[in-house]
């Protein structure tokens, strides 16, 4: 199938790669093919962070704890979410804290529950410093609307409602957190981006 019907050139596999009936073929064995039908094949090597195999399912699984500080390390970047920002109830700007409320695509990995400091790129390809939080906004009852993403964008109060936005989760601030009043929501939303700022810096 490489040869005929893929006419592959060279073939690039992981260190523990399988082909073939029940995964019997091995990187070695697809080295000898190589060799025997004329296309080039490099194996990569295992990479290991903290005494562990850098792999999808570990990446995964730090993004799915919330922990991208790892998970950037895993992959050698933050992890990255995009979307396309849409209305939202115009909460945050009512306490002063406008917001860009992200459509994600279905099926895409999004960080545990949680608030985080993240860059934000506009369409413009702009980069801001910003807080981002991952949830339901359980202080103002949104649970029913299920998991959103939403990011307050340090340093400006631009329109980019309909224009494509990314997310680099850079580290996690805190859990999220119903809030008794909005006094100490905006409260705790200074302290968010002050601890944003500073990881970020």
């Amino acid at each position: 199938m490489l040869v005929d019907e893929l006419r592959a050139v060279h073939v690039v596999v992981g260190y523990d790669y399988t082909f073939g009936r029940m995964g019997q073929g091995t990187p070695a064995g697809l080295v000898q093919f190589g060799a025997e039908f004329g296309f080039g094949v490099t194996v990569v090597p295992k990479v290991e962070i903290d005494g562990a195999a850098v792999s999808s399912t570990r990446i995964r699984g730090a993004v799915a704890a919330g922990d991208v500080a790892l998970a950037a390390r895993l992959l050698g970047r933050p992890h990255r979410v995009d979307g396309v920002v849409e209305r939202g109830r115009g909460v945050g700007s009512q306490i002063g804290f406008p917001t860009a409320n992200i459509r994600t695509p279905r099926g895409i990995a999004l960080p545990a529950k949680g608030v985080y400091a993240c860059y934000a790129h506009d369409a413009a390809g702009k980069r801001w410093p910003a807080v981002c939080n991952v949830g339901e906004r359980p202080t103002f009852s949104d649970a029913a609307r299920g998991v959103r993403v939403e990011a307050h964008l340090v340093g400006t109060a631009g329109d980019f409602y309909n224009q494509r936005m990314s997310l680099d989760f850079v580290g996690r601030l805190r859990p999220e957190q119903a809030f008794e009043s909005s006094e100490a929501l905006v409260a705790q939303v200074k302290n968010d981006i002050a601890a944003a700022l500073t990881m970020l810096d």
